[in-house]
């Protein structure tokens, strides 16, 4: 028989306005397909593809981005992205050099090393087998689902933040930062010892934010003023140590130990993964060390971008830029499927050059398909009008009062830097208002068989305590 259910998951996450907005993306649609049907998009543009640029650059983008890659779905704009990110890394590293292929100096295909992402473990990036081997080992990564699977990343264990009975509070991982012990390890981040240069672990510097916590989510959030902590130089100290083993053992047997290329991380909330919350600080620090040291910085957006978390971009409740960005669920309000991969003047220059080989070969049929395209730059405009979204509001912060003069002027130092300098040059002057009442989730996290709850933006998640 049939029966009614409640779609608690928003149909995968990808549900984004009312059924008396709907017909706005309706129209949006039928007026691409009755213009268009569909365009070759390379070496070609339509007015649809320029205008979901247009609000990916001024939304999600603003004040870091400057390009746009389209594709279909959010495994395919991470395999993308990834790509975008071991160029930048191969040209930063002086083994690539862009521009006329027959005057400028490069290593031989075949020469270039192989190399491997930093992550996080409980990252999900999607079914495809790159975004798989992205992913540290987990149901989805069994023989049983994908049985070419080679992990090809060092895997860290972030502490996650999670409401529990009414406070706010920091879990560190019991068995450390790293995932594994990896070959040849001599950062010591084995079993307990995940600590400080005083000689603490982290567990012991973070104390008071695993026991006293906070009130609110927003204390959490308030990366201002938790930067200046004993955990915050912890994280760092903790990071740096691992990654200059990391560092240590490519250079004795890269073979063995492939360099890092990348970071490579959801933002703010693994989604798959358990709907676990990160400790924004430890993924604030763990940026900013891996741009210090050259590292490009991808984020996964698909689930947490395009307002999920109360935020346009999720990277804006980090206050800090990635490189590149990837979008998809909500970027289309749920009515079509479409992908975006977002990036800097920087990493789009990596690909520059006058032979095949320089470019970035990927892409498929349908790639930026002007209905897709449509309904993206409609939903866009849809969850920032304020009539037809009434939980939008604006927000003053201390950094909303930048105005385009500065906005530009970082925008230009970011271009020509080659390592996308730490700043948030575009703060949001909007944010969406949590769909769920904490007054009440923190009654609910007070419940005896609740262990935690986790509410931010359109999530509720509620961990039973079994």
């Amino acid at each position: 028989g049939i029966h009614l259910r409640f779609d608690g998951a928003a149909s995968w996450w990808t549900q984004g306005v009312s059924k008396e907005s709907q017909n706005r993306l309706n129209r949006a649609a039928s007026v691409a397909a009755g213009r268009w049907g569909h365009v070759m998009f390379p070496e070609n543009a339509h007015d649809a593809s320029l205008d979901a640029a247009s609000g990916l650059l001024t939304g999600p983008g603003k004040g870091w981005a400057t390009r746009v890659f389209y594709s279909d779905n959010g495994s395919t704009a991470m395999e993308v992205a990834v790509k975008m990110a071991m160029r930048a890394w191969y040209v930063r590293q002086g083994l690539v050099a862009p521009g006329d292929a027959r005057t400028v100096p490069s290593k031989k295909e075949k020469d270039l090393p192989q190399v491997r992402v930093l992550a996080l473990d409980g990252s999900y990036h999607g079914d495809t087998l790159g975004t798989m081997d992205m992913q540290a080992p987990s149901v989805f990564t069994g023989p049983m689902q994908t049985p070419w699977y080679k992990p090809r990343g060092l895997f860290l264990v972030p502490p996650t933040l999670q409401l529990r009975k009414g406070r706010w509070v920091v879990e560190q991982p019991a068995g450390g930062l790293c995932l594994e012990k990896c070959p040849d390890c001599v950062c010591g981040e084995t079993r307990g010892t995940f600590g400080s240069a005083t000689g603490n672990t982290v567990k012991e510097l973070g104390h008071e934010e695993a026991v006293t916590g906070w009130h609110t989510r927003a204390e959490a959030f308030d990366l201002k003023k938790r930067q200046d902590t004993e955990l915050a130089r912890g994280y760092k100290f903790a990071i740096d140590r691992v990654l200059d083993a990391a560092d240590a053992a490519s250079k004795k047997d890269p073979k063995r130990n492939p360099p890092l290329a990348a970071l490579v991380t959801e933002c703010v909330l693994h989604g798959a993964g358990g709907m676990d919350l990160i400790d924004p600080l430890f993924q604030q620090t763990l940026m900013r060390v891996c741009k210090q040291r050259g590292l490009p910085v991808v984020l996964d957006e698909v689930f947490a971008g395009m307002w999920r978390l109360g935020r346009e971009g999720a990277w804006e409740l980090l206050q800090e830029t990635p490189d590149i960005s990837c979008y998809a669920k909500l970027l289309t309000g749920g009515l079509v499927p479409l992908a975006a991969t977002v990036t800097t003047e920087e990493i789009f220059d990596a690909f520059r050059g006058n032979t095949k080989q320089q470019g970035l070969l990927h892409g498929h049929s349908y790639t930026a398909y002007p209905v897709g395209c449509a309904v993206a730059a409609e939903a866009m405009r849809l969850y920032k009008d304020p009539v037809s979204n009434p939980n939008i509001r604006e927000v003053v912060t201390e950094s909303s009062a930048v105005d385009a003069s500065r906005v530009n002027q970082a925008t230009s130092a970011s271009q020509a830097s080659s390592t996308n300098p730490t700043s948030c040059t575009a703060p949001a002057t909007l944010e969406l208002q949590d769909l769920w009442c904490e007054d009440t989730a923190r009654a609910m996290s007070l419940l005896p068989n609740v262990k935690g709850v986790t509410v931010i933006g359109c999530v509720l998640a509620v961990e039973i305590d079994d």
